[in-house]
């Protein structure tokens, strides 16, 4: 029987144009997310309910978290670390200049190793014109996987030898075999196929129990799946346009989920868009992987 929940709550009405890559930071227990477009860095204090914001210089498409609480992050020419107080950035590493269409960084995260793995797209989402990349604790960057459209969620199983992977144009989830001591993706297959009519696949993260929580733009909701691929549960959201779901909280059984406002063509403005959402699921989630540097 599928478990449905109905009682996400607005604790940030943000208004992100694009909320994405929501953090639990579990020694300051808050919750870090971004606007990309809107160029904020959000942060959430469940225990006090207050909701905080800078102004970034540049587009950033994910963060993660660091030693002593630093933020790295995924940007629109590549690496930085970002000072969660005043909302500077400082370069770590570039990405190699394609000669491509106009690009970004978009969703990204960490892995057990600490290697910050992060996709691109074209600002035109010129087909095939991004990639995933992910950054070395000597500050090199690698490119694990070409001919990407819209790269989004990622995550790893919890014994790591999985890797999810969204390409939000290609209607589904993937799920590679990764070696971690050598970052290399191989048996790429297809874990879930999202139909149109069901909403666009965006962020994802896996649960302690290897389930796949995905949220579906345009869908209204985050489902998740066994991990053999069988609809297990769905968050059902008072907005259409969820974008990565994350978990929190003290227990790490709130399932945090991040939103867009953007209008598109098929979509009118509604109240809530670009909020951050909150749902008691009562599953326990993982710490977010950190980066070592």
């Amino acid at each position: 029987m599928i478990k449905t929940w109905t009682d996400g709550e607005l604790v940030a009405d943000a208004r992100a144009i694009i909320g994405e890559s929501p953090v639990w930071d579990v020694q300051r227990r808050v919750l870090l997310w971004v606007d990309i477009l809107g160029r904020v860095l959000h942060t959430h204090t469940p225990d006090t309910g207050a909701n905080e914001s800078v102004e970034l210089a540049e587009v950033v498409g994910a963060i993660v978290l660091g030693p002593d609480g630093q933020i790295v992050a995924a940007v629109e020419y590549g690496f930085a670390h970002l000072d969660r107080v005043t909302g500077q950035l400082e370069p770590i590493a570039r990405l190699t200049d394609s000669g491509g269409p106009a690009s970004r960084m978009n969703d990204g995260k960490c892995d057990p190793t600490g290697r910050f793995w992060a996709g691109t797209m074209a600002y035109d989402l010129t087909p095939g014109a991004g990639a995933l990349h992910y950054l070395e604790s000597d500050g090199t960057v690698q490119t694990a996987l070409t001919d990407v459209t819209l790269s989004n969620g990622l995550d790893w199983s919890p014994d790591g030898s999985q890797f999810y992977f969204i390409d939000s144009m290609a209607g589904g989830v993937d799920v590679f075999d990764v070696d971690l001591h050598t970052a290399a993706l191989t048996n790429r297959r297809r874990f879930v196929d999202i139909p149109n009519d069901e909403g666009i696949p965006d962020g994802l993260t896996v649960d302690a129990q290897g389930y796949v929580w995905v949220a579906l733009y345009l869908g209204g909701c985050v489902k998740r799946y066994s991990p053999d691929g069988t609809l297990d549960a769905v968050v059902e959201l008072p907005i259409r346009t969820p974008t990565c779901p994350i978990f929190g909280g003290e227990n790490l059984t709130d399932l945090y989920v991040t939103s867009s406002a953007m209008i598109m063509a098929d979509h009118s403005d509604e109240p809530g868009a670009g909020g951050l959402y909150r749902c008691a699921v009562g599953v326990p989630g993982r710490p977010a992987n950190r980066i070592l540097t």
